[in-house]
C-alpha cells in the first residue's frame, strides 16, 4: 500500500488534493471522517479513480456510528474478458 499525491497520476490531471492510498496498485482507498457519506466524497473519488485509470475504489468513512463504505468501479480500467 503506498499513499499516492499528483506526481502518481500520470494517466489524468487533478486540480485539487490527493487520494489517500494506493493498494495492489489497482485500488483507490479515499478515507473521510464526516459524519456522512456526501455526494461531494463519491464524485472526488470517481475522479481519482478515473484519473489514475485504476479498476477500484472504495471509499470508506470512519466519522458516522458505524464504519460505512461504498465501493466503485471504474469499467474502462477493467482487463477485457
Amino acid at each position: 500500500m503506498q499513499k499516492i499525491g499528483k506526481d502518481n497520476m500520470t494517466s489524468g490531471s487533478i486540480s485539487q488534493g490527493k487520494a489517500d492510498f494506493l493498494c495492489y496498485d489497482s485500488i483507490i482507498v479515499e478515507i473521510k471522517a464526516a459524519t456522512f457519506i456526501h455526494n461531494d466524497n463519491k464524485r472526488q473519488t470517481i475522479n481519482y479513480l478515473n484519473a489514475v485509470n485504476k479498476p477500484v475504489g472504495l471509499l470508506i468513512n470512519f466519522g458516522e456510528a458505524s464504519l460505512k463504505w461504498k465501493r466503485f468501479i471504474n469499467s474502462k480500467a477493467l482487463p477485457s474478458a
